[in-house]
């Protein structure tokens, strides 16, 4: 049961509803960016990567909220509001609190606002850090700990590991790329 959806094609609807989301975003992206938006949108929410993870997990919904956020702080660069600054921030704080990955979305928008001297859009990414904060801090009220000392000490317990272990792991993820 996730938030009430029981059965396999209702946890296969609700997966899909983050790739509908993934595919608008990657399509206002690729208006920007191209003559093909709706080929673009066809080839992300077809890849294979997309489908395999159209089960719920985070990975999806992360990357749904964290496309959107950008699309939609470019919007409002384009409008100059504030308003739809702060719609996008709120978005990326969602995103980093699926996973942490999604902080790749705030740290865009700030260094975007910071370099093009948007200011008033900075707003987005402070939304965005705020919400990430409220999200370590409700941690905090659950499990006694942000979550992400929550998650480092869960996956040190499962995979005990030194420190050479990482640097030689960290190593060939690098070589790999």
């Amino acid at each position: 049961v996730v938030l009430g959806v029981t059965g396999e094609v209702g946890l296969h609807l609700t997966g899909s509803f983050w790739v509908v989301v993934l595919g608008l975003a990657t399509y206002a992206w690729g208006r920007r960016l191209g003559e093909w938006p709706v080929a673009a949108a066809i080839i992300v929410v077809t890849s294979p990567l997309v489908v395999a993870g159209q089960n719920l997990m985070i990975d999806i919904p992360m990357l749904a909220l964290a496309s959107s956020s950008v699309a939609m702080y470019l919007r409002a660069c384009e409008k100059n509001s504030v308003g739809t600054a702060v719609a996008a921030g709120m978005l990326a704080g969602l995103a980093v609190n699926f996973k942490y990955a999604g902080v790749v979305a705030i740290v865009v928008i700030i260094i975007d606002s910071v370099l093009w001297r948007r200011w008033r859009m900075l707003a987005a990414g402070v939304i965005g850090l705020v919400l990430f904060a409220a999200g370590q801090l409700a941690s905090m009220a659950i499990y006694g700990e942000p979550q992400i000392l929550h998650a480092r000490n869960w996956i040190q317990r499962l995979w005990p590991s030194d420190v050479s272990d990482v640097l030689h792991r960290t190593s060939t993820a690098v070589v790999y790329l």
